[in-house]
């Protein structure tokens, strides 16, 4: 009896490792969703903040999804705007076919206004902006049945139609899938990259403020960590102080005699080489303030003297 309950025991243990063997493996598999690799797609999108720095999720309260959204790849030579799309994943349904709505206004691209790895890209580019829709409101409008399968729960997919005036839509679309777990959302197709490290950069300025115009004023920015290569943009506010200057072993200098009589708000942007190791940064502000070299010579007579005597006030 001693033995058959050892046994009975040991089968229970084989059955409960193999059930778990099993779930594990469903939810690695989960991670590629069954629908993909989606034959109406022409490539992927990547999800940017404001900084232009990777993100791969978010609030499902975000309006906008993202501050930048870019397709992977070139679109339609005709085609100018990129518009913003949310769809609900059905099983068994081509994806071309599933419901959804429009997320965003559109915007032209490419767009010199982005930060610094996005800007004049000529990769379709979305511009995120508030009010736009939210991804609550597209679960809302498209909720999943209770009856979807469990890897179909919560899944949607967020696409990028291109346009032009010629051509109309594009009928083929660049996306990422999501998965949505209670009030939040996570990519997860096509495979987000290892979130970039973020920089820290500070700026220092010598000799000290204030000084006069024409006086050489030292600009030094300290990257950290020192091993994030890239270069460099001094500012004065929003005004470039020359080029950008390439970092070496965490550090950039820039040297000028250039600034006029006023007061400065000197800044250092870092842009990364490789923008998906490491994030952009921008430094402190410095207030310097440049004073007048010397004060111009004034008459206090009205009507000054014509001569005067050497070695006389």
């Amino acid at each position: 009896m001693h033995v058959r309950m050892k046994s009975a025991l040991a089968g229970l243990i084989t059955a409960l490792m193999l059930a778990a063997s099993l779930g594990l493996a469903q939810v690695a598999g989960a991670a590629t969703p069954p629908f993909e690799p989606d034959p109406n797609a022409r490539g992927g999108v990547t999800f940017f903040n404001a900084s232009g720095n990777v993100v791969t999720g978010g609030a499902i309260t975000d309006s906008p999804i993202a501050a930048y959204v870019q397709a992977n790849g070139l679109g339609r030579s005709s085609d100018t705007q990129a518009t913003l799309f949310g769809y609900l994943a059905q099983p068994g349904v081509n994806p071309g076919l599933w419901p959804g709505e429009q997320m965003s206004a559109g915007n032209p691209y490419p767009v010199a206004t982005a930060p610094p790895a996005l800007a004049n890209s000529p990769n379709p580019l979305e511009v995120g902006s508030p009010g736009d829709r939210m991804l609550s409101q597209l679960m809302t409008d498209f909720p999943h049945p209770g009856t979807d399968p469990a890897n179909y729960q919560g899944v949607y997919q967020i696409r990028i139609f291109t346009s032009g005036v010629a051509s109309g839509q594009d009928p083929l679309y660049w996306r990422a899938d999501i998965q949505i777990t209670g009030t939040t959302w996570t990519q997860v197709y096509p495979p987000p990259s290892t979130p970039a490290q973020s920089t820290f950069t500070t700026l220092t300025v010598s000799p000290a403020s204030p000084q006069t115009v024409g006086r050489t004023v030292n600009l030094t920015a300290t990257v950290t960590p020192s091993v994030a290569t890239g270069t460099v943009q001094f500012k004065d506010g929003a005004a470039n102080l020359g080029a950008a200057v390439s970092v070496t072993a965490g550090t950039a200098t820039l040297s000028t005699n250039s600034l006029s009589q006023a007061t400065h708000n000197l800044t250092a942007f870092f842009t990364p080489t490789d923008t998906t190791a490491f994030k952009f940064s921008t430094s402190n502000v410095v207030v310097y303030v440049l004073n007048p070299s010397s004060a111009a010579p004034a008459f206090t007579a009205d009507s000054p003297p014509t001569t005067a005597a050497m070695g006389t006030p």
